[in-house]
């Protein structure tokens, strides 16, 4: 299982292309545990830290761990959860203008 997990976690960092101080900031979990995740090093995360980190990619430790397939709503929260708070609110305003169109019928 520790195996799986730093291999998913490696594999999540550079899909994702997350900084790792960021990730530390957004979750709480200790930027030395990240670097070290990051680092191939031998060191397993406890399920604590594990729910934050998968959480933080918006999946499961199941979803992240791929014993569980994503779906897009899962894809899309954890894309809109790496943007700035800027980006987020652009996609806000953009979807509420998608469902404005969409219920005047426009397109």
């Amino acid at each position: 299982m520790k195996e799986a997990f730093r291999e998913a976690f490696i594999e999540h960092v550079a899909v994702y292309r997350v900084k790792i101080a960021a990730m530390s900031r957004d979750t709480g979990v200790s930027k030395t545990l990240l670097q070290s995740l990051h680092q191939r090093k031998t060191v397993c995360p406890n399920v604590d830290d594990a729910i934050k980190i998968a959480g933080h990619f918006g999946k499961s430790v199941e979803q992240f761990l791929d014993l569980k397939p994503d779906d897009d709503l899962t894809q899309l929260q954890a894309r809109y959860a790496q943007l700035d708070l800027d980006d987020q609110s652009l996609v806000r305003d953009f979807v509420q203008m998608l469902q404005t169109r969409a219920k005047s019928g426009a397109r």
